[in-house]
C-alpha cells in the first residue's frame, strides 16, 4: 500500500502511520482515534524497556515537542 499523508479514515488504498494503526486494531476489535497525537492521549503509558509486542511507539519526528508520527513495536 502507498503512504499518503492525510489518508482518509477507513480507506486501504492507501495509509499514513496513524490510519494504519487504526486499521490494524480495527482488525483486532480495537477503536482507535484517528491521529497518532490523539492516539497518545488513550491508553496507558508503558516505559521503553516494558514495550511488547503490539505497543504502539509515539514520536516528535519534527523535534518541535508534539507528537506527529505513531508505529508499532514488534
Amino acid at each position: 500500500m502507498p503512504y499518503k499523508f492525510g489518508a482518509s479514515s477507513g480507506s486501504t488504498d492507501a495509509f499514513d502511520c496513524s490510519s494504519f494503526m487504526q486499521y490494524i486494531f480495527k482488525k483486532n476489535g480495537i477503536d482507535l482515534p484517528r491521529s497518532s497525537r490523539q492516539q497518545a492521549a488513550v491508553g496507558t503509558p508503558v516505559a521503553k524497556d516494558r514495550l511488547q509486542p503490539g505497543d504502539l511507539v509515539f514520536s516528535d519526528t519534527n523535534r518541535d515537542g508534539v507528537i506527529n508520527h505513531v508505529s508499532l513495536y514488534i
